[in-house]
C-alpha cells in the first residue's frame, strides 16, 4: 500500500479576517493621526539667540497651559531684516509629542509615523482581502473537485489510509461485501504521513467551562466574524464621525466591516447559536452509551465517520449508525487529533426528530457534522453507503452534495 495527496478540505483558520482588522487599525491610526496633524495650533515664537544657520533659541506661550515655553527651533534664515527677533511654528497637538514645537520646513515629527502606519494597514488590508478571496476560491474548487471523486478513483482503509488501486470497478467478492465488524476493524499498517497525532492545544472542557471557551463551538456559532466585522465596523466608524474625514480606505473598511457583521450575525441566527446550543445540550447529556467504533473517511470528501456497533460487538456485528464528525486538526494537518481507527466511544445526547448525539472519546468531544444516521445493512439504501465508506466500488452510490448539517 502506497499512500497519496490527502485530499480532505483543511480547516480554515481565520488569519485573512484578523488581518484585515488589523489592516483596518493600523490604517485607522495613520489617518486620524494625518488629521489631528492639521489641527495642530499655529503659534508666535519670540528668537532670542540665533546663528548663521538659521538655529535658533525661541521663547513662545504654550496653547493649552499658557505658560511660557523655551526650546530650539529651526529659524528662516533669510527672513526679512525686519522679523529678525519674531518666527512662527506649529506645536504638535496629539499624542505624546503633544507640544513639540516644529517648522514648516522640518514639517510635524509624527508626520513619518502617521504615514508609515497608514501604508502599512492599507497594504495589510489590501493583502488580507486578495488572500481571502484566493482561499475561499481555493477551498470551493478542492470542495467540488473532492465531492466529485469516485470510490474508484481514491478509496480509503477502515483506517483511513488511501490505497492505490485501478481505476476500473472491481466485482464485489464475498470478501468485500462483508461489513461485519471484523471487516471494518481489519488491521492494516498506517501510514506515517497520516498519523493522527496529539494537538498541540487541547480544547477546553465543554462540562467545565461555558460554550464559548470551546475554541471549534466559537467557530460553530459563526459570532468571531460578526465580531471582528463590528470591531471593525466601530474603530472606522469612529474615526469617521470624530474626524469628519471619509476617504475611499476609511469608507472601504467600514463596507468590509459592516458586510462581515452581516453574514457572521445571519449565519449565527439562522442555525449557528442553534446548532451550538443543541451540542452543547448533548455533550452534558448525564446518561452515557458506550458503542465500539471504527474510525474511516468519506471518499467523497475526506471527512472523518465514526462507524458505530451494537454494544458487546461480536466479530459478525453489523454497523447500527454512523456519525459524521468535524476535523479537530489544524489547517494543513485536519488529521491532527484524530482518535484510534478502532476503540469505543461514549455518546452522550438526546433522540429526537433528528437525534443529536456527541462522541467522547479519549475524554474528547468530537463534534458532528450531522446528526446520528441509523443505518440497516439489509436495506440496499444504507448498504451501498455502508460499502461507500469501506472504499468498495459501489456503482449504485454517488458523491453528491454536502447535507446541511450542525455548524
Amino acid at each position: 500500500m502506497t499512500g497519496t495527496a490527502d485530499t480532505t478540505p483543511a480547516r480554515r483558520r481565520p488569519f485573512f479576517r484578523w488581518g484585515a482588522l488589523l489592516g483596518a487599525v493600523l490604517l485607522g491610526l495613520g489617518i486620524a493621526g494625518a488629521v489631528a496633524a492639521e489641527r495642530d495650533p499655529q503659534v508666535d515664537l519670540t528668537v532670542v539667540q540665533e546663528d548663521s544657520l538659521g538655529r535658533c533659541t525661541v521663547v513662545w506661550e504654550d496653547p493649552w497651559s499658557g505658560s511660557e515655553r523655551r526650546g530650539p527651533f529651526q529659524c528662516d534664515p533669510y527672513r526679512s531684516p525686519l522679523l529678525r527677533d519674531w518666527e512662527s511654528g506649529f506645536v504638535v497637538s496629539h499624542g505624546p509629542w503633544k507640544g513639540d514645537l516644529y517648522s514648516t520646513v522640518d514639517g510635524s515629527p509624527t508626520s513619518a509615523l502617521e504615514a508609515g502606519l497608514g501604508f502599512t494597514g492599507l497594504l495589510v488590508l489590501a493583502g488580507s482581502g486578495v488572500g481571502g478571496v484566493v482561499r475561499w476560491v481555493r477551498r470551493a474548487v478542492l470542495l467540488r473537485t473532492a465531492r466529485g471523486l469516485r470510490t474508484t478513483d481514491s478509496p480509503w482503509s477502515a483506517t483511513g489510509a488511501r490505497a492505490e488501486t485501478s481505476t476500473q470497478s472491481a466485482p464485489l467478492t464475498e470478501e468485500s461485501a462483508d461489513l461485519s465488524y471484523t471487516a471494518w476493524a481489519k488491521p492494516a499498517p498506517r501510514s506515517p504521513a497520516l498519523s493522527p497525532g496529539s494537538l498541540r492545544r487541547s480544547e477546553a472542557d465543554i462540562r467545565t467551562v461555558p460554550w464559548w471557551r470551546v475554541r471549534s463551538l466559537r467557530k460553530l456559532s459563526h459570532l468571531e466574524e460578526a465580531l471582528v466585522g463590528a470591531a471593525c465596523l466601530l474603530i472606522m466608524s469612529s474615526l469617521w464621525w470624530f474626524t469628519g474625514e471619509g476617504g475611499a480606505a476609511v469608507i472601504f473598511s467600514v463596507v468590509v466591516g459592516g458586510v462581515m457583521v452581516a453574514v457572521g450575525t445571519r449565519h449565527a441566527a439562522s442555525h449557528g447559536l442553534a446548532d451550538v446550543r443543541r451540542l452543547v445540550q448533548a455533550a452534558r447529556a448525564p446518561v452515557p452509551v458506550l458503542r465500539p467504533y471504527v474510525l474511516v473517511h468519506d471518499p467523497c470528501d475526506g471527512r472523518p465517520v465514526l462507524v458505530l456497533f451494537p454494544a458487546h460487538a461480536g466479530p459478525d456485528a453489523q454497523p447500527e449508525a454512523v456519525l459524521a464528525v468535524h476535523s479537530p486538526g489544524p489547517e494543513g494537518k485536519p488529521r491532527q487529533g484524530l482518535p484510534d481507527p478502532v476503540g469505543t466511544a461514549d455518546l452522550r445526547g438526546w433522540l429526537d426528530e433528528e437525534p443529536t448525539v456527541v462522541p467522547w472519546i479519549e475524554n474528547r468531544a468530537f463534534w458532528p457534522l450531522h446528526g446520528l444516521r441509523k443505518v440497516r445493512p439489509t436495506v440496499a439504501e444504507d448498504r451501498d453507503y455502508l460499502r461507500h465508506l469501506m472504499g468498495e466500488a459501489e456503482e449504485a452510490f454517488t458523491c453528491g452534495p454536502a447535507r446541511a448539517g450542525l455548524g
